[in-house]
C-alpha cells in the first residue's frame, strides 16, 4: 500500500515508507491457468506512530493506493502508474518501466486534513497506546543545541547522517542537561534494594497452603485467567529466596520449586529447532513396555528434526508454510518431551551481512510478524512454549552486548518491535527473549517501560520473559531486571533456585549485593519475583507441561550414603567421647 503523506506527517517528522509491504498469498496454478486468493490485513497496520503530537498511532485522511507486485519496486511503479506518471517511469539506463495501473485499487480515507488519532489509540486488551520510551531517543538527554537532526522524506538532502565518530560531530553526556540521569541509567541500576527497615518481607518462608502444579489440571478457570485468586495464593507459597533465586537464575532450565512442585522444565536454543535431540532420547526402558519405542541405533532413532534456515522461510512468503514450520516444532517438542524452545526468531536483516541472519526471516519486520503468527499458531496447539528472540533493537552482532541504540518511538514500534507483534499480541506467545544490547541507554532486560508497559500492558504478553545470555556481563542488574518483569535470567553459571550459592553460604555466587538480609528488607522486591514467577507457571499451566507430574524419589544409593553419614556420625561421636574419657582418667 501507498500511503498519504501529508502536511501533518510533515510538521510533525511521523515518517512513510513510499510502498509498504501488508501481506501475502501463494497460490498454486497450472501453466496459463488462473485463480482468485484472499488476502487480509488488520487496518492498524496502516495506522502511523506519530511520537511529537498525538503519541500514538494515527490514521491519516487521503487516499490510499493498493496494489499487488512481485516486490517493491514494481508495487511503486504500479502505483506511479495509477497516479498518473506512467510516461515518467524510465530506469537509470533510459529503458521503459513496465507497471501495470490495472492492479491498483484506491480507496479514500476523506481528505488528508482528517488525521484519525482516536481509533488505534488503545491495544486489542484494551490499553492506551502513547508513548512509553521517550528516553530511547538520544535528543531526550541532549541540550536542545546539540539535538540530532534524523533522517526525513520530507528534506532528504539536508537530513542525510553525518558521521558521529568525526570529531566535530562527537555527542558526550557533557553535553547533556541530564548528564546525572544518562549516566545513572548506563549503569543499569533502575532498582535499588531497599537498606532500611520500613517494608520488611511479610512473608518470607512461603505460606504451604497445599497448593500443586498438577491441581491446574482441574481447575479451568485459573488456567484460563492469570488473575483469578488461585494464581497469588499458588505463588505465595514460595519461599522468598527461591523465588528471588528462581528468576535471576533461570538459565538453561527451571529448578523444582518448593511447595508447588513444577515441573522441571529444560530450555532448548535454535530457530532450527530440537536439532540437538534424537528420536529415541524418549524411549522408555524397553520396546515391551514403551509402544513408542524407536531403536536408538535405527535410522529413525538418530533422526534429529532440524528445520532450514529462517531466512529460507522468508523467500517463500507463506503463511501456511510457517504454520507447517510450527506443527514441526509442536510435534518434535512432544515426541522428545522437550516443551521449551527459543525458536521463531524475528528479528529483521538491517544489513545483507548482519551475523545472525540465517536465524531471522526478511528484511522486512512485517513479512517477519506474518511468519512469527504462523509458528506460534500451529505450534501452541500442540503444546510447546516457543519463544521468539530476539527483542529487541540489536542493531549489530560483533561487540553487540550493551550497545547503545537510541531511536524515535516511531522507530521503535513500526520496525524493530513490528516483527513480534503477531506471535504475541495475536497468536499468544508463550515466551520470549530479550537481547544483550541496550535501548537508548537503558538495557533492554530491564526496561520496565518497554518489557511491563509495552509487551504485558498494551500486548497482553503473559507468558515466561527470558534475557539473552548474559554472561555476568556487568549493565546487567538483578533487582531492576526483577522489578521490569523479566521471570528468568539467563544465567548459567547456575540453574538453581538459591541466592545462596557462594562459598560461604551467606551470599549470591553471581549478584553479591544479593543475600537473605537484604531481600528480607524488601517485600516489594520478593512479591515482584513471585508475581513474575507467576507469569512463567501461568505459561507452564497452557502448554502440554501440564501433562507432567513432578515426583519426588529418594535413590537407593542416597538412602545408603545417608545411613552411612549417620553411622559414621555416631561412631565419631563414639570416638570423641572415648577421647574425653581417656583425657579424664589422665587427668
Amino acid at each position: 500500500v501507498n500511503t498519504p503523506y501529508t502536511d501533518y506527517d510533515k510538521t510533525n517528522l511521523v515518517e512513510k515508507a513510499a510502498i509498504q509491504f501488508l501481506a501475502s498469498e501463494r497460490i498454486h496454478l497450472g501453466a496459463g491457468a488462473t485463480g482468485v486468493v484472499k488476502v487480509s490485513v488488520p487496518t492498524k497496520y496502516m495506522a502511523s506512530y506519530d511520537y511529537k503530537k498525538a503519541k500514538t498511532y494515527i490514521l491519516d485522511g487521503g487516499d490510499y493506493y493498493f496494489t499487488t507486485g512481485n516486490g517493491s519496486h514494481e508495487a511503486v511503479n504500479n502505483v506511479l502508474a495509477a497516479k498518473g506518471y506512467a510516461a515518467q517511469l524510465e530506469a537509470y539506463n533510459g529503458y521503459k518501466v513496465e507497471a501495470d495501473n490495472n492492479k491498483v485499487i484506491k480507496w479514500s480515507n476523506g481528505t488528508e486534513s482528517n488525521t484519525d488519532t482516536t481509533t488505534f489509540s488503545k491495544s486489542a486488551s484494551g490499553a492506551e497506546i502513547t508513548n512509553k520510551v521517550d528516553d530511547a531517543d538520544i535528543n531526550y538527554y541532549l541540550e536542545t543545541s546539540k539535538e540530532i537532526t534524523y533522517l526525513s522524506r520530507n528534506d532528504w538532502k539536508n537530513t542525510y547522517p553525518v558521521n558521529y565518530n568525526l570529531e566535530a560531530n562527537q555527542l558526550s553526556t557533557t553535553d547533556s542537561d541530564k548528564r546525572d540521569e544518562w549516566i545513572k541509567t548506563l549503569r543499569g541500576q533502575d532498582y535499588i534494594l531497599r537498606s532500611d527497615d520500613s517494608d520488611p518481607v511479610q512473608n518470607y518462608d512461603g505460606i504451604d497452603k497445599g497448593l500443586k502444579f498438577a491441581d491446574l489440571s482441574e481447575n479451568g478457570n485459573a488456567i484460563n485467567d492469570i488473575n483469578d485468586p488461585f494464581w497469588n495464593d499458588f505463588v505465595a507459597e514460595i519461599p522468598a529466596e527461591e523465588a528471588v533465586g528462581a528468576v535471576i537464575h533461570g538459565g538453561s532450565a527451571s529448578d523444582v520449586l518448593t511447595n508447588i512442585e513444577n515441573p522441571f522444565v529444560q530450555q532448548h536454543d535454535g530457530p532450527t529447532g530440537f536439532n540437538g535431540v534424537a528420536l529415541s532420547a524418549n524411549n522408555g526402558e524397553s520396546a515391551e513396555k514403551d509402544e513408542y519405542f524407536v531403536d536408538p541405533e535405527s535410522e529413525a532413532g538418530k533422526f534429529k528434526a532440524c528445520v532450514n534456515s529462517q531466512t529460507l522461510l522468508g523467500s517463500a512468503f507463506s503463511e501456511k508454510l510457517a504454520y507447517e514450520w510450527g506443527k514441526i516444532l509442536g510435534n518434535t517438542g512432544l515426541w522428545t518431551r522437550k516443551y521449551e524452545i527459543w525458536g521463531a526468531a524475528l528479528n529483521y536483516h538491517r544489513t545483507a551481512y548482519n551475523g545472525r541472519n540465517t536465524e531471522y526471516p526478511s528484511e522486512d519486520p512485517m513479512l517477519s510478524n506474518i511468519l512469527g503468527r504462523g509458528i506460534i499458531d500451529a505450534s501452541r496447539e500442540k503444546g510447546i512454549i516457543v519463544g521468539p528472540k530476539h527483542i529487541g533493537f540489536n542493531d549489530q552482532e560483533h561487540n553487540r552486548a550493551g550497545i547503545q541504540v537510541y531511536m524515535t518511538e516511531q522507530k521503535v514500534r513500526e520496525t524493530d518491535l513490528r516483527g513480534f507483534q503477531m506471535a504475541i499480541e495475536d497468536s499468544h506467545a508463550l515466551g520470549m527473549m530479550v537481547a544483550f544490547n541496550r535501548l537508548g541507554a537503558t538495557n533492554v532486560a530491564n526496561n520496565k517501560n518497554l518489557l511491563k508497559g509495552i509487551f504485558r500492558d498494551e500486548w497482553n504478553f503473559l507468558g515466561l520473559m527470558s534475557t539473552d545470555m548474559m554472561n555476568n556481563a556487568y549493565y546487567f542488574d538483578a533487582a531492576s531486571m526483577v522489578m521490569s518483569t523479566i521471570t528468568m535470567v539467563a544465567d548459567f553459571a547456575s540453574k538453581d533456585a538459591s541466592i545462596t550459592q557462594a562459598k560461604d553460604g551467606d551470599y549470591d555466587k553471581t549478584w553479591a549485593y544479593i543475600n537473605p538480609e537484604s531481600v528480607k528488607k524488601d517485600n516489594a522486591f520478593v512479591e515482584q519475583a513471585r508475581q513474575d514467577l507467576k507469569y512463567q507457571l501461568f505459561a507452564f499451566a497452557n502448554s502440554a507441561l501440564l501433562n507432567v507430574k513432578t515426583v519426588r524419589v529418594t535413590p537407593f544409593w542416597e538412602g545408603t550414603i545417608i545411613s552411612l553419614i549417620a553411622v559414621f556420625s555416631v561412631m565419631t561421636a563414639a570416638g570423641a567421647i572415648l577421647i574425653v574419657l581417656n583425657g579424664l582418667k589422665g587427668e
